[in-house]
């Protein structure tokens, strides 16, 4: 049986996409093309100018956290609930006491779990705040979005991409851009090649393959410039088959919730079944014994990652985030894998019950 998870190498295509109008490009300049995600919120960081007071959710990733602190913002941060929405209660507490200029909220694994607190963010927006939603976990998701001042995403969590993340606004948006001289395509191109041969074929391909990744993340980690997305990127983004990602990930995600809620004691679902415009990121579990689970599955090629270990940055006491910290693994569920991958995944699951 073939490897499951780790980075993407597979590029589906179906010929032509608009992809700027599925995420909801309104005109030519209301949306930015950028290099990742954090690159795009170290345009919203200049966009914000001396308006340095930022609020963030307690479980988030470092890169989101790492450019408010880069520029300078006092960061602090809200809790969310044990079911990923936002405690209300925390939310306007941190509101009243720390009076930010910017909110930042995720809709995590694609659902929508920022809806419960949209009056009180919509009242943060009248009274002059602005509103930040990061699309990266539901960027395939219908109909969730909040009435925010601007969306940011991360390209490269749904699919094999070079490099690639956008900020986009109602308004119209002047971000000017360098060019990343950093090779990025051909490596990504080499890189993506190499793993597709050794999924396909096994060829001890492995050591070169990983080191390619490793250039990437490192060319990614570089956020000192603003830097457009690459041409093989954006030639990429206008053949995804959009529908065959959401409806793949749909019945993927599906079929392991049914499987782990009746099967598995060691794993607790995080999260409902997917459906009605909600398309998943990955199939998230709290695990008994995190390390062990991610060790087993391992050492039999299904490779679950940590969504997120916890930053440093973020200080202060948050009981669910914490628990999520400690507790929290995903399973892969994306377009590269069937339904008999999916069988596989319940077969190597069944084996860790039984240990």
């Amino acid at each position: 049986m073939r490897e499951i998870g780790s980075d993407f190498w597979e590029i589906r295509e179906c010929g032509t996409c608009d992809f700027l109008s599925f995420v909801g490009k309104t005109d030519s300049d209301n949306i930015a093309l950028l290099k990742s995600g954090r690159n795009a919120l170290k345009a919203l960081c200049d966009i914000m100018g001396e308006k340095k007071k930022v609020l963030l959710p307690a479980f988030t990733c470092s890169t989101v956290v790492e450019p408010f602190y880069g520029n300078g913002f006092k960061i602090a941060y809200y809790d969310i609930n044990g079911d990923f929405t936002i405690d209300g209660n925390s939310l306007t507490h941190m509101i009243e006491q720390e009076q930010p200029n910017l909110i930042l909220v995720h809709s995590y694994w694609g659902f929508h779990t920022c809806g419960n607190v949209d009056k009180i963010l919509q009242e943060f927006r009248s009274s002059g705040g602005v509103l930040v939603e990061d699309l990266t976990q539901s960027l395939f998701s219908e109909n969730i979005r909040l009435e925010a001042d601007y969306y940011v995403s991360s390209l490269r969590k749904f699919f094999a991409i070079p490099n690639g993340g956008f900020i986009m606004s109602k308004r119209a948006l002047n971000i000017e851009t360098e060019i990343d001289k950093s090779g990025i395509d051909e490596i990504a191109r080499e890189t993506f090649m190499l793993k597709k041969d050794y999924i396909a074929y096994k060829h001890d391909a492995k050591a070169e393959f990983k080191a390619g990744y490793k250039k990437i993340n490192v060319i990614m980690e570089d956020n000192s410039a603003i830097y457009g997305i690459s041409p093989i990127s954006q030639h990429i983004l206008n053949t995804l088959d959009i529908e065959y990602i959401k409806d793949q990930r749909i019945k993927n995600y599906n079929y392991l919730h049914n499987y782990v809620d009746k099967n598995c004691k060691k794993l607790t679902v995080a999260m409902p079944q997917a459906g009605n415009g909600m398309v998943p990121l990955y199939f998230p579990v709290f695990a008994i014994n995190r390390d062990e689970f991610q060790s087993y599955m391992s050492e039999r090629d299904v490779y679950c990652p940590i969504i997120w270990p916890k930053c440093e940055l973020i200080k202060g006491t948050f009981p669910n985030a914490d628990n999520m910290y400690d507790n929290l693994i995903c399973i892969p569920i994306d377009q590269r894998y069937t339904e008999e991958d999916m069988k596989h995944i319940g077969e190597v699951l069944s084996g860790y019950e039984s240990i």
